[in-house]
């Protein structure tokens, strides 16, 4: 028995339509893959600002060695830490001002583990 062509188009194959689902099972994997590496991003943005924060600060207390003595004011160190940090912003959905506690986040090692250098160093003794 011949088909008419009508007859045809209404018969479908089993897998008919599966592209569909397939296109629409790659966009939104996709689309999740875009998000993923949007928020990467942002947490590296804000790794990077923080870092740099941490970094001012620090060079902020390090600034604080008495030239005469080579020792360290502590209290000083603390306060120009906290401000330089205070001065950074990190991102958090909006710029923050990085915050620190300066009792707790500014440490200093033991006196017995710094050296200060206030003229030339020494250079070591070299062969000929």
């Amino acid at each position: 028995m011949l088909r008419t062509p009508e007859q045809e188009s209404r018969q479908r194959r089993p897998d008919e339509g599966i592209a569909v689902i397939w296109v629409a099972v790659f966009l939104l994997v996709s689309l999740w893959f875009v998000s993923l590496a949007i928020d990467m991003g942002k947490l590296m943005a804000a790794k990077t600002e923080l870092q740099a924060a941490a970094d001012a600060a620090a060079l902020a207390g390090a600034s604080s060695v008495d030239p005469e003595t080579g020792a360290v004011v502590q209290d000083s160190a603390r306060v120009r830490a906290a401000e330089i940090a205070a001065a950074n912003r990190a991102y958090e959905g909006t710029p923050t001002p990085v915050v620190i506690d300066p009792s707790v986040d500014v440490t200093f090692p033991a006196a017995n583990r710094v050296r200060s250098w206030l003229g030339a160093r020494p250079r070591p003794a070299t062969r000929c």
